[in-house]
Parts: C-alpha cells; sequence; structure tokens
C-alpha cells in the first residue's frame, strides 16, 4: 500500500468511518513499518487536539438561565435608555424650543429667593430652644421661669435605680394690652373662670367693672364668664363684681336669666340687693320688668327674712327709685 492511500485511510479512521477490516488493515500496517507507524502517530496527534479543543456540553437548564439573564439585561438597558431619551427631550423642549417657558421659571425663582431673604432675614426674633420630650430646661427652673408641681412616681425603682416621675411644667407668660384689646378681654375672662386664687379672680372682675362711663364689652366670651362668674363661684366677692360688670352690657335674656338665678338661688342677701338695684336701674333707663322677675321680688317682699332685701324690693315694685 502506497503512503497516500495509507493517509487517506487514516482521515477515515480517526474520523471513524472504516469498516473493522480496514481498521485492521491499518493497524497491521503500523506494526510492520516504522514509516506508517509515524504517521499514524503524528495523524493521532492532530485529531487528539481538535478533540481536546471542543467545548464541553453545557446542561440545558443552566444554558435557559443564563439565556433568560441575557435578555433581562437587555431589557433594562433598553428602558434606561427610553428614560434617558425622554428626560433629555423634555429638557429640550423647555430651554430650547420653549425658551420663554424656561425664561419665566429662573426669573419666579430668582424672586422668591430674594423675597425670602428680605423676609427672613429682617426677622429679630431670637431662635426657640426646642427640648427633648425627657430633657429638662433646669436654668429656667433656677430662674423661677417655669413652675413645677404635681410630680408624681410612675414606676417603682429598678434594679439599676432608674427613676420615672411625671411633673406639671409651667412656664409664665407675659402679655400686654389694654381691654379694648381682644386678646386681652378672652385672657381675663379665663383667669376669671379658671384661675383657683380667688384674690386674682377678683382683681379680674374689678378691671372689668372699673371701665368708665359704661365702656361696652363686645366679645360674648367674656360677658359669658362674667356670667359664669355670677352663678358658680364660691366667693362672694367676685359674684357681686361680675354682677356690677354685667350691668354695663345692654340688657339681654342672658343678663335677665343671670338676675333670675341670683334673686331665685343666691343665699347672700347682699347680692340679692345688688340684683334689684341693677333691675331698678333699667327701670330708670325706661326699661320693663316682667311678670317673672316682679314675682321673684315680691316672694323676696313677702317671704323674705332680710329686712334690707324687703325694703328694696318694696321701692322697686312701688317704684320709689
Amino acid at each position: 500500500m502506497k503512503i497516500e492511500k495509507f493517509r487517506e485511510l487514516l482521515e477515515l479512521y480517526f474520523l471513524d468511518e472504516l469498516d473493522q477490516d480496514k481498521k485492521e488493515l491499518i493497524e497491521n500496517k503500523i506494526l510492520e513499518s516504522d514509516e506508517y507507524k509515524k504517521e499514524f502517530d503524528s495523524y493521532r496527534k492532530f485529531y487528539s487536539a481538535i478533540e481536546n479543543s471542543k467545548p464541553k456540553n453545557i446542561d440545558e437548564n443552566k444554558l435557559e438561565n443564563l439565556r433568560k439573564e441575557l435578555f433581562n439585561k437587555i431589557e433594562l438597558e433598553q428602558s434606561q435608555i427610553k428614560v434617558k431619551t425622554k428626560q433629555k427631550s423634555f429638557w429640550n423642549f423647555i430651554f430650547f424650543t420653549n425658551y420663554k417657558t424656561a425664561y419665566a421659571m429662573v426669573t419666579t425663582l430668582l424672586i422668591g429667593f430674594f423675597l425670602g431673604y428680605i423676609i427672613f432675614s429682617s426677622t429679630t426674633a431670637p431662635p426657640i430652644k426646642k427640648l427633648a420630650e425627657n430633657e429638662i430646661d433646669l436654668d429656667a427652673i433656677d430662674r423661677n421661669e417655669i413652675n413645677i408641681s404635681n410630680i408624681r412616681f410612675q414606676n417603682p425603682f429598678s434594679d439599676e435605680g432608674e427613676i420615672e416621675i411625671r411633673f406639671d411644667a409651667i412656664k409664665p407668660i407675659t402679655y400686654k394690652g389694654n381691654l379694648n384689646d381682644p386678646h386681652m378681654q378672652r385672657l381675663l375672662a379665663a383667669a376669671l373662670v379658671n384661675s383657683d386664687n380667688p384674690g386674682v379672680r377678683i382683681r379680674t372682675v374689678n378691671t372689668l367693672a372699673l371701665q368708665s362711663r359704661h365702656e361696652t364689652l363686645y366679645d360674648p366670651k367674656i360677658k359669658s364668664a362674667l356670667i359664669t362668674a355670677l352663678k358658680t363661684d364660691e366667693n362672694a366677692g367676685v359674684r357681686r363684681e361680675a354682677l356690677i360688670a354685667l350691668m354695663k352690657f345692654n340688657y339681654d335674656n342672658e343678663i335677665r336669666e343671670a338676675y333670675l338665678y341670683v334673686l331665685a338661688k343666691d343665699d347672700n342677701p347682699g347680692l340679692k340687693v345688688a340684683a334689684i338695684n341693677a333691675l331698678a336701674e333699667l327701670k330708670l333707663q325706661g326699661k320693663s320688668i316682667d311678670d317673672e322677675i316682679k314675682n321673684l321680688i315680691e316672694n323676696e317682699l313677702s317671704n323674705g327674712e332680710n329686712r334690707s332685701i324687703r325694703l328694696k324690693a318694696a321701692s322697686l315694685i312701688q317704684g320709689e327709685y
């Protein structure tokens, strides 16, 4: 067999395309001749190198996952490109296509900064010191700017020595104004109804009663506070001053009911006399006294034990004022 023919058979041998007889022929030839053996070894190395260079088989599931991951990345990149393109188109429209709108926006922004600077730079109020929920301003307590009261222990002492207390912290506030100031009127009304100090309540109602020339108080909350004090305050002096202050209001049903309450339920003779005097003042002003008030006055005249009250009641009924 010539060497050329042997080489052709070697190609087919390593491609596994020869039948068994020709394979045996090749194998016998390499045993008989060193030249054929060298050709065989050369082809074997060549095809071995080709075989080793072939890619390894990849698991189908893994290959499918890799495909999905690749497609997801492609879609993400495309969506980001679309967003950037839209943003670029928007700003191009604002600053290039519609430059008038952009100019107006920038101008408005600059004016806003300028006005904000003027407003806040002219403010001279000191900054308010904010305290945390569990922070206490000890300096303010030492200066008597904050009153501490109603201290309670929230929990028993812990093993770590931690103590929890709860208390009321009241900080005084100073406000100046006259009686025409609605804020001052509201503050006086609150003091009259809510203060625990009788001296404060008397001074408050005196402040309202001392207005000259029957000056009218327009705030209905003042009138309501005076009526409440007249009916419920435990101090007779406060009730009397409240009645005197109410005489400076325009007479209406609420004031009428307050006078009736004093005549019917107040145990203080001086208050009843003051109520009768208030009704007499109304009579002098040309205002009529209705039958219900007359009946209460006549009841005092018939059943009252106090001589001063009976005399005042009789004078009012007989029209001697």
